[in-house]
Protein backbone atom coordinates (compact mmCIF):
# COMPACT_ATOMS: atom_id res chain seq x y z
CA UNK A 1 0.00 0.00 0.00
CA UNK A 2 2.69 2.37 0.55
CA UNK A 3 4.37 1.36 -2.39
CA UNK A 4 1.27 2.63 -4.16
CA UNK A 5 1.04 5.94 -2.47
CA UNK A 6 4.83 6.96 -3.42
CA UNK A 7 4.33 5.62 -7.12
CA UNK A 8 1.04 7.80 -7.28
CA UNK A 9 2.90 10.75 -5.88
CA UNK A 10 5.77 10.14 -8.40
CA UNK A 11 3.44 10.32 -11.29
CA UNK A 12 1.36 13.36 -9.93
CA UNK A 13 4.28 15.62 -9.72
CA UNK A 14 5.33 14.10 -13.29
CA UNK A 15 2.24 14.71 -15.02
CA UNK A 16 1.79 18.56 -12.66
CA UNK A 17 5.85 19.36 -14.44
CA UNK A 18 4.33 18.09 -17.56
CA UNK A 19 1.59 20.68 -17.78
CA UNK A 20 3.71 23.54 -16.48
CA UNK A 21 5.98 22.75 -19.91
CA UNK A 22 3.47 21.79 -22.13
CA UNK A 23 0.81 24.66 -22.21
CA UNK A 24 -0.82 23.15 -25.55
CA UNK A 25 -1.97 20.22 -23.96
CA UNK A 26 -3.32 21.75 -20.11
CA UNK A 27 -4.20 25.24 -20.12
CA UNK A 28 -6.43 25.36 -16.79
CA UNK A 29 -7.53 28.75 -14.88
CA UNK A 30 -4.41 28.45 -12.49
CA UNK A 31 -1.43 28.36 -15.60
CA UNK A 32 -3.14 30.57 -17.27
CA UNK A 33 -2.89 33.03 -15.15
CA UNK A 34 0.73 32.23 -13.32
CA UNK A 35 1.85 32.15 -17.42
CA UNK A 36 0.37 35.55 -17.80
CA UNK A 37 2.13 36.57 -14.26
CA UNK A 38 5.57 35.01 -15.91
CA UNK A 39 5.01 36.67 -19.23
CA UNK A 40 4.23 40.39 -16.89
CA UNK A 41 7.66 39.74 -15.10
CA UNK A 42 9.94 38.58 -18.60
CA UNK A 43 8.17 42.20 -20.58
CA UNK A 44 9.24 44.40 -17.45
CA UNK A 45 12.64 42.62 -16.91
CA UNK A 46 13.41 43.21 -20.91
CA UNK A 47 12.60 47.14 -20.39
CA UNK A 48 15.23 47.29 -18.26
CA UNK A 49 17.79 46.17 -20.38
CA UNK A 50 16.00 47.79 -23.68
CA UNK A 51 19.30 49.20 -24.80
CA UNK A 52 20.27 45.61 -25.77
CA UNK A 53 18.32 45.73 -28.61
CA UNK A 54 20.63 48.63 -30.51
CA UNK A 55 24.03 46.61 -29.96
CA UNK A 56 24.90 44.53 -32.34
CA UNK A 57 26.62 42.10 -29.89
CA UNK A 58 23.51 41.98 -27.70
CA UNK A 59 20.71 42.48 -29.89
CA UNK A 60 20.13 38.69 -30.79
CA UNK A 61 19.93 37.68 -27.02
CA UNK A 62 17.58 40.79 -26.00
CA UNK A 63 15.12 38.76 -29.07
CA UNK A 64 15.59 35.74 -27.87
CA UNK A 65 14.50 36.76 -24.35
CA UNK A 66 11.47 38.46 -26.03
CA UNK A 67 10.38 35.44 -27.60
CA UNK A 68 8.66 33.31 -25.34
CA UNK A 69 6.11 36.14 -24.18
CA UNK A 70 5.42 36.03 -28.50
CA UNK A 71 5.22 32.46 -28.40
CA UNK A 72 2.85 32.16 -25.87
CA UNK A 73 0.18 34.96 -27.56
CA UNK A 74 0.28 32.49 -30.24
CA UNK A 75 -0.51 29.12 -28.20
CA UNK A 76 -3.72 27.55 -29.97
CA UNK A 77 -4.64 25.91 -26.87
CA UNK A 78 -4.47 29.63 -24.81
CA UNK A 79 -6.34 31.16 -28.06
CA UNK A 80 -8.91 28.58 -27.83
CA UNK A 81 -9.40 28.41 -23.81
CA UNK A 82 -9.72 32.60 -24.32
CA UNK A 83 -12.27 31.74 -26.85
CA UNK A 84 -14.37 29.87 -24.93
CA UNK A 85 -14.38 31.17 -21.02
CA UNK A 86 -13.24 34.63 -21.74
CA UNK A 87 -16.96 36.31 -20.42
CA UNK A 88 -16.70 34.11 -17.72
CA UNK A 89 -13.32 34.69 -16.57
CA UNK A 90 -12.57 36.64 -13.33
CA UNK A 91 -12.29 40.42 -13.69
CA UNK A 92 -9.26 40.53 -12.67
CA UNK A 93 -7.85 37.81 -14.55
CA UNK A 94 -9.01 39.84 -17.48
CA UNK A 95 -7.38 43.24 -16.82
CA UNK A 96 -4.40 41.50 -16.03
CA UNK A 97 -4.24 40.52 -19.71
CA UNK A 98 -4.79 43.93 -20.92
CA UNK A 99 -1.86 44.69 -18.68
CA UNK A 100 0.18 42.21 -20.19
CA UNK A 101 -0.56 42.94 -23.61
CA UNK A 102 -0.13 46.79 -23.12
CA UNK A 103 2.93 45.94 -21.84
CA UNK A 104 3.99 43.35 -24.54
CA UNK A 105 3.08 46.37 -27.62
CA UNK A 106 4.70 48.85 -25.58
CA UNK A 107 7.91 46.61 -25.26
CA UNK A 108 7.64 45.44 -28.87
CA UNK A 109 7.50 49.40 -29.98
CA UNK A 110 10.70 50.43 -27.63
CA UNK A 111 12.53 47.37 -29.23
CA UNK A 112 11.99 48.56 -32.66
CA UNK A 113 12.76 52.36 -32.30
CA UNK A 114 16.10 51.00 -30.81
CA UNK A 115 17.09 49.09 -33.43
CA UNK A 116 16.34 51.54 -35.91
CA UNK A 117 18.11 54.22 -33.91
CA UNK A 118 20.96 52.74 -33.22
CA UNK A 119 24.54 53.57 -35.01
CA UNK A 120 25.80 50.30 -33.90
CA UNK A 121 24.25 47.78 -36.13
CA UNK A 122 24.99 48.15 -39.82
CA UNK A 123 22.66 49.17 -42.43
CA UNK A 124 21.56 46.16 -43.98
CA UNK A 125 21.77 44.15 -40.91
CA UNK A 126 19.51 46.90 -39.17
CA UNK A 127 17.13 46.38 -42.03
CA UNK A 128 16.64 43.02 -41.85
CA UNK A 129 16.27 42.98 -38.20
CA UNK A 130 13.44 46.03 -38.46
CA UNK A 131 11.34 44.02 -41.03
CA UNK A 132 11.78 41.04 -39.01
CA UNK A 133 10.39 42.49 -35.98
CA UNK A 134 8.09 44.16 -37.45
CA UNK A 135 6.82 40.93 -39.01
CA UNK A 136 6.49 39.49 -34.92
CA UNK A 137 4.59 42.59 -34.18
CA UNK A 138 1.81 41.89 -36.89
CA UNK A 139 1.72 38.26 -35.85
CA UNK A 140 1.08 39.43 -32.07
CA UNK A 141 -1.69 41.81 -33.62
CA UNK A 142 -3.26 39.56 -35.86
CA UNK A 143 -2.94 37.29 -32.91
CA UNK A 144 -4.83 38.88 -30.44
CA UNK A 145 -7.59 40.58 -32.95
CA UNK A 146 -8.74 37.41 -34.29
CA UNK A 147 -8.83 34.80 -31.07
CA UNK A 148 -9.38 37.28 -27.95
CA UNK A 149 -10.75 40.13 -29.17
CA UNK A 150 -14.84 39.53 -29.17
CA UNK A 151 -15.70 39.42 -33.04
CA UNK A 152 -18.30 42.29 -32.16
CA UNK A 153 -15.52 44.79 -30.38
CA UNK A 154 -15.00 46.74 -33.36
CA UNK A 155 -16.62 48.17 -36.26
CA UNK A 156 -15.95 48.13 -39.96
CA UNK A 157 -16.40 49.83 -43.01
CA UNK A 158 -18.72 47.90 -44.91
CA UNK A 159 -16.11 47.40 -47.89
CA UNK A 160 -13.42 46.07 -45.35
CA UNK A 161 -13.89 43.16 -42.91
CA UNK A 162 -11.58 42.11 -40.36
CA UNK A 163 -10.27 39.90 -43.00
CA UNK A 164 -9.77 41.64 -45.43
CA UNK A 165 -8.43 44.18 -43.30
CA UNK A 166 -5.80 42.34 -41.77
CA UNK A 167 -5.23 40.23 -45.49
CA UNK A 168 -4.43 44.10 -47.26
CA UNK A 169 -1.88 44.72 -44.02
CA UNK A 170 -0.30 41.30 -44.31
CA UNK A 171 0.16 41.81 -48.39
CA UNK A 172 1.92 44.96 -47.79
CA UNK A 173 4.39 43.28 -45.05
CA UNK A 174 5.17 40.62 -46.96
CA UNK A 175 5.77 42.70 -50.36
CA UNK A 176 8.33 44.88 -48.02
CA UNK A 177 9.96 41.95 -46.89
CA UNK A 178 10.67 41.29 -50.82
CA UNK A 179 11.83 44.74 -51.01
CA UNK A 180 15.56 46.23 -50.57
CA UNK A 181 14.74 48.43 -47.59
CA UNK A 182 16.17 51.66 -48.08
CA UNK A 183 16.37 55.07 -45.59
CA UNK A 184 13.16 56.19 -46.37
CA UNK A 185 11.70 52.90 -45.79
CA UNK A 186 12.41 54.10 -42.20
CA UNK A 187 10.33 57.51 -42.04
CA UNK A 188 6.58 58.09 -42.44
CA UNK A 189 5.41 59.14 -45.81
CA UNK A 190 4.37 62.93 -46.12
CA UNK A 191 0.74 61.91 -46.62
CA UNK A 192 -0.24 58.73 -44.91
CA UNK A 193 -2.95 59.02 -41.44
CA UNK A 194 -2.26 56.49 -39.16
CA UNK A 195 -5.43 57.81 -37.22
CA UNK A 196 -7.43 57.67 -41.00
CA UNK A 197 -6.00 54.09 -41.51
CA UNK A 198 -6.26 52.14 -38.44
CA UNK A 199 -9.57 49.71 -37.50
CA UNK A 200 -12.71 50.95 -36.00
CA UNK A 201 -12.03 54.65 -37.91
CA UNK A 202 -14.70 52.92 -40.42
CA UNK A 203 -13.39 54.99 -43.18
CA UNK A 204 -12.64 53.73 -46.65
CA UNK A 205 -8.99 51.79 -46.43
CA UNK A 206 -7.87 52.02 -49.93
CA UNK A 207 -7.80 55.56 -49.82
CA UNK A 208 -5.29 55.76 -46.61
CA UNK A 209 -3.17 52.65 -47.40
CA UNK A 210 0.66 52.63 -45.85
CA UNK A 211 3.24 53.26 -48.31
CA UNK A 212 6.46 52.91 -45.97
CA UNK A 213 7.74 49.95 -44.01
CA UNK A 214 7.21 52.90 -40.96
CA UNK A 215 3.82 53.62 -41.95
CA UNK A 216 3.50 50.10 -41.37
CA UNK A 217 4.92 49.83 -38.17
CA UNK A 218 2.92 52.64 -37.27
CA UNK A 219 -0.53 51.50 -38.26
CA UNK A 220 0.45 47.90 -36.85
CA UNK A 221 1.04 49.62 -33.32
CA UNK A 222 -1.87 51.53 -33.20
CA UNK A 223 -4.37 49.16 -34.54
CA UNK A 224 -2.82 46.70 -31.43
CA UNK A 225 -3.32 49.45 -29.05
CA UNK A 226 -7.03 50.20 -30.30
CA UNK A 227 -7.32 46.29 -30.23
CA UNK A 228 -6.37 45.75 -26.52
CA UNK A 229 -8.65 48.81 -26.01
CA UNK A 230 -11.64 47.44 -27.27
CA UNK A 231 -10.69 43.71 -24.99
CA UNK A 232 -10.78 45.75 -22.15
CA UNK A 233 -14.21 47.52 -23.25
CA UNK A 234 -15.69 44.04 -23.82
CA UNK A 235 -14.76 43.77 -19.87
CA UNK A 236 -17.82 45.89 -18.99
CA UNK A 237 -20.61 43.27 -20.13
CA UNK A 238 -23.51 45.07 -18.61
CA UNK A 239 -21.50 47.35 -15.54
CA UNK A 240 -21.63 50.63 -15.59
CA UNK A 241 -17.71 52.36 -17.20
CA UNK A 242 -17.09 53.92 -13.60
CA UNK A 243 -17.64 50.07 -12.07
CA UNK A 244 -14.24 49.89 -13.47
CA UNK A 245 -12.56 52.68 -14.23
CA UNK A 246 -12.63 55.76 -12.05
CA UNK A 247 -13.57 58.64 -13.71
CA UNK A 248 -14.10 62.62 -12.04
CA UNK A 249 -17.85 63.61 -12.58
CA UNK A 250 -17.03 66.20 -15.60
CA UNK A 251 -15.58 62.99 -17.69
CA UNK A 252 -18.72 61.17 -16.99
CA UNK A 253 -21.20 63.77 -17.50
CA UNK A 254 -19.32 64.23 -21.18
CA UNK A 255 -19.15 60.20 -21.91
CA UNK A 256 -23.37 60.70 -21.31
CA UNK A 257 -23.44 63.12 -23.41
CA UNK A 258 -21.80 61.17 -25.97
CA UNK A 259 -23.94 57.90 -25.55
CA UNK A 260 -27.02 59.65 -25.30
CA UNK A 261 -29.50 58.35 -27.74
CA UNK A 262 -30.53 62.23 -28.03
CA UNK A 263 -26.86 63.28 -29.05
CA UNK A 264 -26.47 66.15 -31.54
CA UNK A 265 -30.30 67.13 -32.07
CA UNK A 266 -29.73 70.03 -34.05
CA UNK A 267 -28.22 68.04 -36.85
CA UNK A 268 -31.21 67.47 -38.68
CA UNK A 269 -32.19 71.07 -38.00
CA UNK A 270 -29.08 71.90 -39.66
CA UNK A 271 -29.49 70.57 -42.34
CA UNK A 272 -27.32 67.60 -42.36
CA UNK A 273 -29.50 64.23 -43.09
CA UNK A 274 -26.94 61.84 -40.89
CA UNK A 275 -27.34 60.16 -37.50
CA UNK A 276 -24.33 61.15 -35.43
CA UNK A 277 -24.39 58.33 -33.38
CA UNK A 278 -20.83 57.97 -31.22
CA UNK A 279 -19.62 54.54 -30.50
CA UNK A 280 -17.36 53.88 -27.95
CA UNK A 281 -14.88 52.06 -28.88
CA UNK A 282 -12.81 51.12 -26.10
CA UNK A 283 -10.92 52.01 -22.72
CA UNK A 284 -7.04 52.41 -22.89
CA UNK A 285 -5.42 52.67 -20.07
CA UNK A 286 -1.18 54.65 -19.74
CA UNK A 287 0.57 54.94 -16.83
CA UNK A 288 -0.39 58.78 -16.64
CA UNK A 289 -3.68 59.33 -18.33
CA UNK A 290 -7.49 56.76 -19.01
CA UNK A 291 -8.65 57.55 -22.10
CA UNK A 292 -12.11 56.48 -22.81
CA UNK A 293 -12.20 56.17 -26.71
CA UNK A 294 -15.14 56.77 -29.54
CA UNK A 295 -15.94 56.40 -32.94
CA UNK A 296 -18.22 58.23 -35.19
CA UNK A 297 -18.51 56.77 -38.84
CA UNK A 298 -19.41 59.53 -41.68
CA UNK A 299 -19.64 57.67 -44.91
CA UNK A 300 -16.06 57.01 -45.76
CA UNK A 301 -14.79 59.65 -43.35
CA UNK A 302 -15.32 59.65 -40.04
CA UNK A 303 -14.06 60.94 -36.91
CA UNK A 304 -12.54 60.03 -33.78
CA UNK A 305 -12.63 60.98 -30.31
CA UNK A 306 -11.18 60.50 -26.94
CA UNK A 307 -12.19 61.23 -23.69
CA UNK A 308 -8.78 61.87 -21.37
CA UNK A 309 -8.43 61.72 -17.71
CA UNK A 310 -5.38 62.82 -16.18
CA UNK A 311 -4.99 60.48 -13.22
CA UNK A 312 -2.70 62.78 -10.98
CA UNK A 313 -4.66 65.78 -11.70
CA UNK A 314 -8.20 64.21 -13.06
CA UNK A 315 -8.32 67.16 -15.26
CA UNK A 316 -10.22 66.15 -18.28
CA UNK A 317 -9.58 66.84 -22.08
CA UNK A 318 -11.59 66.04 -25.37
CA UNK A 319 -10.09 65.41 -28.32
CA UNK A 320 -11.65 64.87 -31.33
CA UNK A 321 -9.96 64.10 -34.82
CA UNK A 322 -11.90 64.16 -38.33
CA UNK A 323 -9.94 61.91 -40.83
CA UNK A 324 -10.46 61.22 -44.61
CA UNK A 325 -9.35 62.42 -47.76
CA UNK A 326 -9.34 66.59 -46.85
CA UNK A 327 -10.43 68.68 -50.06
CA UNK A 328 -10.96 71.76 -48.54
CA UNK A 329 -13.22 70.57 -45.34
CA UNK A 330 -10.51 70.10 -42.90
CA UNK A 331 -9.87 73.73 -43.28
CA UNK A 332 -13.12 74.67 -42.69
CA UNK A 333 -13.12 72.50 -39.51
CA UNK A 334 -10.04 73.91 -38.24
CA UNK A 335 -11.87 77.48 -38.92
CA UNK A 336 -14.56 76.28 -37.18
CA UNK A 337 -12.56 75.40 -33.62
CA UNK A 338 -10.32 78.13 -34.01
CA UNK A 339 -13.36 80.59 -33.07
CA UNK A 340 -13.97 77.89 -29.52
CA UNK A 341 -12.07 79.84 -27.08
CA UNK A 342 -13.89 83.43 -28.14
CA UNK A 343 -17.29 82.41 -28.64
CA UNK A 344 -17.96 79.46 -26.74
CA UNK A 345 -15.43 80.07 -23.80
CA UNK A 346 -14.13 76.62 -25.14
CA UNK A 347 -10.14 76.64 -24.61
CA UNK A 348 -7.73 74.44 -26.37
CA UNK A 349 -5.04 72.54 -24.75
CA UNK A 350 -3.00 72.61 -28.03
CA UNK A 351 -2.98 73.91 -30.94
CA UNK A 352 -5.13 72.54 -33.97
CA UNK A 353 -3.51 70.38 -36.05
CA UNK A 354 -4.49 70.24 -39.97
CA UNK A 355 -2.67 67.85 -42.13
CA UNK A 356 -4.57 68.19 -45.13
CA UNK A 357 -2.11 65.98 -47.35
CA UNK A 358 -2.55 62.99 -44.63
CA UNK A 359 -6.48 63.71 -44.36
CA UNK A 360 -6.73 64.87 -40.68
CA UNK A 361 -7.72 68.01 -38.24
CA UNK A 362 -6.86 67.24 -35.15
CA UNK A 363 -8.69 69.48 -31.87
CA UNK A 364 -7.68 68.85 -28.04
CA UNK A 365 -10.03 70.88 -26.05
CA UNK A 366 -9.75 71.46 -22.32
CA UNK A 367 -13.34 70.65 -20.17
CA UNK A 368 -13.59 73.14 -17.36
CA UNK A 369 -17.61 72.77 -16.64
CA UNK A 370 -20.67 71.51 -17.68
CA UNK A 371 -21.18 74.52 -20.28
CA UNK A 372 -18.28 73.43 -22.08
CA UNK A 373 -19.92 70.03 -22.65
CA UNK A 374 -22.92 71.37 -24.25
CA UNK A 375 -20.66 73.40 -26.26
CA UNK A 376 -18.70 70.26 -27.35
CA UNK A 377 -22.43 68.88 -28.74
CA UNK A 378 -22.63 71.97 -30.83
CA UNK A 379 -19.31 71.69 -31.89
CA UNK A 380 -18.71 68.29 -33.38
CA UNK A 381 -22.57 68.99 -35.00
CA UNK A 382 -20.98 71.92 -36.73
CA UNK A 383 -17.78 70.39 -37.64
CA UNK A 384 -19.65 66.84 -38.63
CA UNK A 385 -21.60 69.24 -41.28
CA UNK A 386 -18.94 70.93 -42.62
CA UNK A 387 -16.72 67.17 -43.45
CA UNK A 388 -20.23 66.54 -46.09
CA UNK A 389 -18.52 69.49 -47.95
CA UNK A 390 -21.04 72.33 -46.76
CA UNK A 391 -19.40 75.51 -45.70
CA UNK A 392 -19.12 77.46 -42.33
CA UNK A 393 -21.61 80.43 -42.55
CA UNK A 394 -22.57 83.28 -40.45
CA UNK A 395 -25.35 81.26 -38.59
CA UNK A 396 -23.25 78.53 -37.52
CA UNK A 397 -20.80 81.08 -35.77
CA UNK A 398 -24.37 82.57 -34.07
CA UNK A 399 -25.18 79.39 -32.54
CA UNK A 400 -21.63 78.37 -31.48
CA UNK A 401 -21.60 81.99 -29.70
CA UNK A 402 -22.91 81.66 -26.05
CA UNK A 403 -20.22 84.50 -25.29
CA UNK A 404 -22.02 87.39 -26.46
CA UNK A 405 -19.47 88.63 -28.09
CA UNK A 406 -19.56 90.02 -32.01
CA UNK A 407 -18.66 87.85 -34.60
CA UNK A 408 -16.21 90.61 -35.80
CA UNK A 409 -14.21 90.76 -32.60
CA UNK A 410 -14.62 86.69 -33.01
CA UNK A 411 -12.80 86.91 -36.50
CA UNK A 412 -10.19 89.51 -35.48
CA UNK A 413 -9.52 87.56 -32.28
CA UNK A 414 -8.17 84.32 -34.56
CA UNK A 415 -6.34 86.82 -37.12
CA UNK A 416 -4.29 87.75 -34.29
CA UNK A 417 -3.74 84.04 -33.23
CA UNK A 418 -3.12 82.33 -36.16
CA UNK A 419 -1.26 85.28 -38.17
CA UNK A 420 -0.43 84.51 -41.46
CA UNK A 421 -1.75 81.34 -40.73
CA UNK A 422 -3.20 79.19 -44.56
CA UNK A 423 -6.98 79.90 -42.84
CA UNK A 424 -6.63 83.29 -43.07
CA UNK A 425 -7.95 83.53 -46.79
CA UNK A 426 -10.97 82.29 -44.89
CA UNK A 427 -11.65 84.98 -42.92
CA UNK A 428 -11.06 87.92 -45.27
CA UNK A 429 -13.67 90.69 -45.87
CA UNK A 430 -14.90 89.96 -49.09
CA UNK A 431 -15.66 86.18 -47.57
CA UNK A 432 -19.42 84.98 -46.69
CA UNK A 433 -18.95 86.22 -43.41
CA UNK A 434 -19.25 90.22 -44.01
Amino acid sequence: MFRTYIIIAILAQSFAAFAMQQPSVVCNKPTLLLNLQDAQKQLKKTKTTINHFANPTTLERARNQLAPVLAYFSNKTIHNWFGNHYYAAPLFQKRLLCEVLYECVDTLDMAIKMVKSSALIERETKHAQVVSMIQDFFDLFKNITTTIMPANAIQYHVDWSQRRYLEQVEYFLKKKQRTIITDYELKKSSGFSVQAAIMGSVTAFERHFPDTLEDLFMLIHQNSLTVIAAIFNSLLGTQPLDAIVPLPSLAKELIAKLQSPQFAPLAFKMGLNHDLAPQRLGVRNTPTTTEILFNMPLRNHSSTMQVIVNKATQECYFAVQFVGQARGRWQQAQLCAAFSPYLSGLEHKERIVCDRQAGIVSIVWNIKNSANIQSIEDYITILALLSYERDLKWRHLEQLNTQKVTIKSAIEAVKNEYGDHSILHLLQPSSRFF
